[in-house]
This record gives structure tokens, C-alpha cells and sequence, in this order.
């Protein structure tokens, strides 16, 4: 089989895909033209304009697949039906699709007796475990809406014996309790229902199963709503675990705080002070935390004197919390290494390196085992320089040339260390040292950007040829074409865990982005990386620096005075292109948006924003282009400030330009006191350094 590709960009969903037009026999209806167009309005989720278009089409396998997904899409299930019965038995290198889309067509006509048998034809049939998962499923709900319990209850407890863990799994639980309820069983329904509420609280059913076991508690089943105080801890931990703040602290809340051990109680306010901090509720954690630290156990008291110093720190009091991580480490404890360390970060971060090199010296000296002793020496290497006692950065830089994590930046400071005593040719040595070994990161891209030295790139030619598709992807590349981007993901993934070879990357890279994954193109890029920039292998750069949305990234950033490598870097870096992607934070699409600053950003009433519109790929480019203009005015043009106040916020900015802004560029990178924002400007102007170099772009 091959294939030829040419990019395409859909409008309404904004995802970055690709046409391949096939020219095995299997596939050859595809050349015409009104199944092209029908692919590509699927691709952007037209989906009346697909159905008519693929029912213009002369009726084939594929054509039929199309239509049935269209129809399916628009839930005229009856039209599905019949379309994707004609595809299942003219396409047989798709049947299985078909046949598990016919099965979700009877489910929405009600046909639940059909469906289920449909249902579990297909899974048997499909050769993607992922398939047969969701059919299997399927089928059992099937049976459940058909009032069939005894069999639904059967095909429930088989799916979870085969499946024990997934959302989907937690959801067959709560529909084999509702079965055991309705059928009579109540102790093993109450047991279903509490396992779902206590072992699985973030779960959609959760919710659901306590309302189930309030009900059956009104019914005079007082055991259905008695839980020990151990067992509303550990749900809370759940939630805390799960990146649910809220919800933890109010389990937490929930728990009597009567007939509690000592040990339990301290724990108990120990998260409580976390999942307070986690929602920024700092003076809320204190006096929690301040309860936890009179533990008797070490471990919890420990504890809870660390992360109280972390915020005393946080809130402006830092000599107290110097004093505190201080006691903690003076007593040897498991967390003292930790104690030290954070006690040098504050130091350093108030300008005292010399107290920060002390404690860092000690925390080398008296934990030679700790796993934070790399930190530690870059710290005091970092603190060294700061505060110009250059040749003890040397020595200390040239420590960690042997260290994985850290010779990049040691390779760097050091050259940098010898140029600020006018030891060029060693600093040169040094930064041709850091060229040679790290060519694509910040660091490099830094040096070249201050120094104008060439790159060694060459440009994409016209007509380069694409890395081949891996062996045995037929079907994803066959639902791809067909805009079914849905499925091919799904068979994808399974595809993935047996194709792990180093040398199928560029191919399996290629891949992802046929099915519309561009996130996992991009992560297969940089997982295998070439060492070197080579015309063999300058589509496989190409696929982890795409331009997707390419007229809308340019437009908008002419329109802004931007650079274009500026913008599509910090679109990669947010979002990896996805339009509809959303941040634990709540920031929305391309360039991650936060809804209160686009909104203010639009210029727009409260009552008048949906953030939903940030999933529109040209709304959304319009409003970040601008946002990042605007940072851009504030900082005099200063990209790292920019870069830096787009990530952290204006505020931790002025207060970084407050503190340390009286230092260079690259030094201030450094100082960076959020790693997340520090890491962040830095994978930016890496990327930047690519694109201008890989497109020959500004």
C-alpha cells in the first residue's frame, strides 16, 4: 500500500490532520472526489454537509463507513443502521468498525436487545482490545436498559473481572449495584455503592452511588451511610490524589473529630492545611498546619513544620520560616535534607549566598546520600556565581560535568564564569563543549541567539518525502483517510504499546499526526530526538515542530508585531496545538488562555464571554497574539519578562524584577524562583531557536 500526504487544517474543530490519499485496491474509491470532500467535513465535524457529500459518492465500503458515521453523528439512527450494515459486509478490512458503530446506532433507536447482541458480535470481531472493551460494555447497558437484569448483572461482573480498572470499569460497579438494588440484593448493592464512594470519590459515579446509599438509608439501611473515620480519611487522600482540593477538604471537614486517636486527628489536620494550600486558602492552612505540627509520630510532625515554612516563607515571613526548617534539620530527622534545602532557597532568593553556600555545604557534607545532593551542588555553584566568587563556582561547576541533570546548565555557567574574567578561549572551549553535546536546547539556542553563530540548519526542501507509515498500520491509516480520527486514535493506542522500535519513530510520529493525535506526534519527537540535523531526517524534525493553523498564526502575529517562531513556540509549549485541550488551571486552547484575562483581553462584559469560544482556533490565536502584545508593551518589549508574566502572572514578575531584575537575562532565567516558570521560559526559547531556523522564519 502507499501513500501520498499533504496537510490539511480543519476549520470548525481546529485539529491538525492529514489527507492521505490511498491508492491500494482496497481503498481506491477514494480518488473520487465527493468522498474526499466528505472526509474532510467529517474530519471538521460537518457533519450534515459529510452526509450528503458521501451519499453523493458512488456506494462502496468506504463510502458507506462515512455515511454511517455521519448519520450516526446526527442521530438518525435508522440511516446509520442501514449504511453501516452495507459496510460491514462490503469492508472487511473495517468491519469490525462498522459492525461497533451499528451497535451504538440500535442503542440510540432503543433497540437495546439488537444492540446488545450487535454489541458483543463486535467484540468479538474487533482486533483492537479498546474496541472490544467498549462493546463488551456496551452490550451490558444494552441489556440493563432492556430490563434484563439478571443477564446485564452477569455481563457487568464479567466486564469488571476482565477490566478492574478504567472509568468505564467504576461505571459497571454502580450499574451492577443498580441491578443487585432493583433485583432484591441490597447488603452486596450497599457494598458496591461504598466501594465506589470511598475508593473511587473523583469518579463521575461516585456522586451518584452516595445518592443511592442516602436513598436506601431513608429506607431504614442505616449501614449504608456508616463510615468509620479511617474510611473518610483515606477518600479524602483520594481526592487530594486526584487534583481535588475542594472536595478533599470538605471530606476531610466531614469527619467527627471526636473519639480519634491522636495520630489520626494530626493527620487528618495535616491534609486538611494541604488541601488549603493546594486552593491558595494560605491563611485558612495555618492554623491547621500549626495543630499537625504537635504530632507525636515524627513523620506527620515533621511534616507539617516543613510544608508550615513553605508557606510562612510564601506569605512574606521568612525569618520564621528560616528558623523553622532550621530546627527541623538540627534534628536529623527523615525530611532534613529537604529542611536544609529549602532553607538555602530562601536565602538565596533574599540575596544571602553566603548563608545559602553554608547550609548547602552542610547539607553535602551531613547527607551524602540524599538524592537532593545534586541539587544542592548546583545550588551552591549557582549561589557562588551570584555572588562572585568565581573560582568556587568553578570547582563547583565542574562537579557536575559528570552529572546527567545537570551538565547542560554546568557547561554553560562555567564558560560564562570564565568570560566574566576574560578567559575567552576557555569559555569557548566550554561553549563548544555545550554546542556538541546539548545543540537544541535553551542554553544553546541562548549562546547563538547572543553570539549570531550559525545553526548548521538547512531548510525544508519542496517535495521532501514523509518517513514511511510502520509496518501493520493499514487500518489507522485507512480510518484516518476516512476521517474517522475518533477510531483511528483508539486503534492507535493499542498500535503504540507494540510498536516501541526507536527506528519506526519518524514513521509512528507520522502516524499520530495522520490520526489527528498531535500532542503524541510531538511527544514521539522528542522521546527520539536525533542527535543530529540531517536532510535524511528533516521530516521527522517537521513532525515535532509542525505549523498547523499557519495562516491564522501568521496573520495574527503580523497583525501584532510578533515574531512567528515567538508564537508558535509558545503555542507548542502550551498546548501542543490542541484546540480544545483545558489546564487543571482552567486555561483553554491553543495558547492557553485563562477565560478572566481573555475576557479582559476581548474587552467584553462578564455576561457577555462564553469561555468556550477559546476552543475556536482563530478566536483564540486573535486574543493570545493580542494578550502577548500587550505583556510585551508592559516589559518594554522584554521577551524573558514576557515569556515569564504570560506563565506566572504580571505580579511575580514585578516582584522578580523587584528582587533580582538588576541582573542579565539568562541570569535572571536562572533565578527564576518557580521552576515550573523558570523551565517554561526556557523550553520556549529552545523551540524558538528551531523554528527560525528549520522554516527560516522570524
Amino acid at each position: 500500500m502507499t501513500f501520498q500526504l499533504r496537510r490539511l487544517l480543519t476549520t470548525a474543530l481546529g485539529i491538525c490532520t492529514l489527507t492521505v490519499t490511498l491508492t491500494c485496491a482496497g481503498a481506491a474509491n477514494n480518488s473520487n472526489e465527493q468522498l474526499r470532500k466528505a472526509t474532510g467535513l467529517l474530519r471538521s465535524n460537518q457533519n450534515q454537509e459529510a452526509l450528503q457529500a458521501a451519499l453523493a459518492a458512488p456506494a462502496d465500503g468506504p463510502r458507506n463507513l462515512v455515511a454511517g458515521e455521519a448519520a450516526l453523528r446526527l442521530k438518525r439512527y435508522d440511516e446509520a443502521v442501514r449504511y453501516l450494515s452495507d459496510a460491514e459486509r462490503s469492508y472487511p478490512l473495517l468491519a469490525d468498525i462498522a459492525a461497533s458503530l451499528k451497535a451504538d446506532a440500535l442503542y440510540g433507536q432503543k433497540k437495546y436487545r439488537d444492540a446488545a447482541t450487535a454489541a458483543s458480535s463486535a467484540a468479538k470481531l474487533s482486533p483492537t482490545p479498546a474496541i472490544s472493551r467498549r462493546m463488551e460494555k456496551l452490550a451490558a447497558d444494552a441489556l440493563f436498559e432492556a430490563g434484563d437484569l439478571k443477564a446485564a448483572l452477569a455481563a457487568y461482573r464479567q466486564f469488571t473481572a476482565r477490566h478492574s480498572l478504567g472509568k468505564d470499569s467504576v461505571d459497571a460497579q454502580f450499574q451492577a449495584a443498580l441491578c443487585q438494588e432493583q433485583l432484591g440484593e441490597l447488603p452486596p448493592a450497599i457494598q458496591g455503592y461504598r466501594t465506589i464512594h470511598l475508593r473511587h470519590p473523583a469518579s463521575s459515579a461516585a456522586p451518584k452511588a452516595l445518592d443511592q446509599l442516602k436513598s436506601l438509608e431513608k429506607k431504614g439501611r442505616k449501614e449504608a451511610t456508616s463510615f468509620t473515620a479511617e474510611e473518610q480519611f483515606q477518600r479524602g487522600l483520594l481526592l487530594l490524589v486526584n487534583n481535588q482540593p475542594n472536595a478533599a477538604a470538605w471530606a476531610f471537614a466531614g469527619i467527627p473529630r471526636t473519639n480519634l486517636s491522636d495520630e489520626l486527628l494530626a493527620r487528618i489536620e495535616l491534609k486538611s492545611g494541604q488541601a488549603a494550600i493546594k486552593q491558595r486558602h494560605y491563611s485558612l492552612a495555618e492554623p491547621f498546619l500549626k495543630r499537625a505540627a504537635t504530632a507525636s509520630t515524627q513523620t506527620t510532625h515533621d511534616e507539617a513544620r516543613l510544608m508550615l515554612a513553605r508557606l510562612e516563607e510564601r506569605q512574606g515571613a521568612s525569618d520564621r520560616a528560616l528558623a523553622r526548617l532550621l530546627s527541623l534539620a538540627s534534628e536529623r530527622g527523615i525530611l532534613a535534607d529537604d529542611a536544609l534545602l529549602e532553607a538555602a532557597l530562601i536565602n538565596k532568593h533574599n540575596g544571602h549566598f553566603s548563608d545559602a553556600a553554608q547550609i548547602l555545604q552542610r547539607l553535602i557534607k551531613e547527607f551524602p546520600a540524599s538524592d537532593l545532593k545534586p541539587r544542592a551542588g548546583w545550588e551552591l555553584a549557582w549561589g557562588q556565581y551570584l555572588s562572585g566568587n568565581l573560582s568556587a563556582a568553578e570547582e563547583s561547576l565542574q562537579h557536575l560535568f559528570k552529572d546527567s541533570v545537570y551538565r547542560e546548565r554546568a557547561l554553560y555557567w562555567y564558560a560564562r564564569t570564565k568570560e566574566k574574567q576574560n578567559k575567552h578561549s576557555e569559555a569557548e572551549r566550554s561553549y563548544k563543549q555545550l554546542l556538541n553535546d546539548f545543540p537544541y536546547g535553551f542554553y544553546a539556542a541562548w549562546h547563538r541567539l547572543h553570539t549570531s553563530k550559525a545553526t548548521g540548519w538547512m531548510p525544508l526542501p519542496n517535495g521532501m518525502p514523509e518517513p514511511p507509515f510502520p509496518e501493520g498500520s493499514q487500518r489507522i491509516q485507512e480510518l484516518a483517510s476516512l476521517g474517522l480520527l475518533e477510531e483511528a486514535r483508539t486503534e492507535l493506542a493499542a498500535f503504540k504499546l507494540k510498536n516501541v522500535d526507536k527506528t519506526a519513530a519518524p514513521g509512528l510520529s507520522r502516524l499520530q499526526q495522520a490520526a489527528g493525535d498531535l500532542h503524541g506526534s510531538i511527544m514521539t519527537f522528542h522521546q527520539n530526538r536525533p542527535a543530529t540535523v540531517e536532510r535524511s531526517n528533516l521530516a521527522f524534525w517537521a513532525l515535532g515542530y509542525p505549523r498547523p493553523y499557519a495562516e491564522q498564526f501568521s496573520r495574527h502575529s503580523a497583525a501584532n508585531g510578533l515574531s512567528d517562531a515567538l508564537v508558535l513556540s509558545l503555542a507548542k509549549a502550551e498546548s501542543s496545538f490542541r484546540a480544545d485541550v483545558k489546564s487543571h488551571a482552567g486555561a483553554i486552547g491553543l495558547m492557553q488562555m485563562m477565560p478572566a484575562t481573555a475576557r479582559m483581553t476581548a474587552g467584553v462584559k462578564a455576561k457577555n464571554f462564553n469561555p468556550l469560544t477559546l476552543t475556536n482556533p482563530e478566536y483564540n490565536i486573535r486574543l493570545g497574539t493580542k494578550h502577548l502584545r500587550e505583556l510585551l508593551n508592559q516589559y518594554h518589549q522584554d521577551t524573558v519578562y514576557t515569556l515569564a508574566a504570560y506563565n506566572a502572572g504580571a505580579g511575580a514578575v514585578n516582584r522578580w524584577r523587584k528582587s533580582f531584575g538588576y541582573l542579565s537575562r539568562d541570569e535572571f532565567v536562572e533565578n527564576i524562583p518557580y521552576q515550573e516558570t523558570r523551565d517554561y521560559v526556557k523550553k520556549i526559547v529552545a523551540y524558538m531557536g528551531v523554528y527560525r531556523s528549520l522554516y527560516r522564519i522570524q
